[in-house]
């Protein structure tokens, strides 16, 4: 009873799925969708990679001293300060 049930369920889905495309999809705009999709994407001139340097020990980042602690405020009319 419950594979018929289920049966059902898909065969009804799937008859409203096409009722649907039948009655609802505008095709012209589908047909305009797929025409612009096939064309090539434009070919922009791509900037050159930098090779990353080797980290030494002596070397520190930027944001080293926020990590260790340091009292960091944030001046943004958005963000509220909870202390």
């Amino acid at each position: 009873m419950e594979q018929a049930r289920l049966l059902i369920a898909i065969v009804l889905s799937a008859v409203v799925f096409l009722v649907w495309q039948f009655f609802f999809v505008d095709r012209e705009a589908v047909q305009k969708t797929a025409k612009k999709t096939e064309q090539p994407a434009a070919v922009t001139e791509q900037t050159p990679i930098q090779k990353a340097k080797p980290y030494s020990a002596g070397q520190e980042s930027a944001t080293a001293g926020a990590s260790a602690g340091a009292d960091n405020t944030v001046s943004n009319p958005l963000f509220l300060q909870c202390r």
